[in-house]
């Protein structure tokens, strides 16, 4: 579905988040196209969340941060939309902060026995997901790298994204729960995120730009209407 708004439903996974809203720039060069070349900007929604609605410290936190972005730094334009999917690690951390983790379109899985509940969610999840596409375990990539292509232009496409806490930013105070550490009055000077790609995963990550927020809300629309959709393995 390539709606950016739906009726009101319940997600099955990553159930609580907070909206981020801010703004994609690419200030370095490289050989990718669309939204990835360098000078592109636009407008961007960014969900935060955690897997199995587990807001608190102490669990084991899967988080994930899924993005709309916008062609477009005007507000009132209507523009299509391309998404992507980041998660730190879908086995969950016990990282306190939000900001500190790394969060990747190929994430990891750490695996707990332990924890039999988590594992029999992880085995029907990964059925479903794989049921749908033919690689689950990666979200590509191509949405944003054809965004405001020229006419006949071929589109290039990193393999992996990696978004990282910049090391601007400072936080205030923690909090017990992760929507209220990522409110943007809890941040000193400003809460951003790094945009890192790369091709092989074996090669350092090349830093091509920064997701600035501007703008954070816990909402029913946040996690009950916006919709990411979900771009079909090629």
């Amino acid at each position: 579905d390539q709606s950016d708004l739906l009726p009101h439903f319940q997600k099955l996974v990553h159930p609580v988040g907070i909206c981020l809203i801010g703004k994609w720039k690419i200030s370095e060069d490289s050989h990718y196209t669309g939204y990835f070349k360098k000078g592109s900007e636009g407008l961007i929604i960014l969900r935060a969340s955690e897997a199995m609605g587990l807001p608190l410290k102490g669990e084991h936190r899967a988080f994930g941060l899924a993005g709309k972005l916008f062609p477009t730094t005007q507000e009132d334009e209507i523009v299509k939309t391309a998404n992507f999917f980041t998660v730190d690690d879908l086995g969950g951390t016990l990282i306190d902060d939000f900001t500190k983790s790394s969060f990747l379109n190929e994430p990891k899985l750490t695996i707990r026995y332990s924890d039999l509940n988590m594992v029999t969610i992880g085995v029907a999840t990964a059925k479903a997901f794989t049921k749908a596409d033919s690689n689950a375990g990666m979200r590509q990539l191509y949405p944003i790298a054809e965004l405001n292509l020229a006419a006949g232009e071929k589109s290039v496409t990193p393999r992996y994204l990696e978004l990282t806490g910049s090391k601007q930013t400072v936080r205030i105070k923690g909090n017990q729960d992760f929507r209220d550490d990522l409110l943007i009055e809890n941040f000193e000077n400003g809460l951003a995120f790094d945009i890192s790609v790369r091709d092989d995963a074996k090669k350092p990550w090349m830093k091509l730009g920064q997701i600035t927020i501007d703008e954070t809300v816990a909402s029913e629309s946040c996690d009950h209407r916006l919709h990411f959709s979900h771009p079909k393995w090629r």
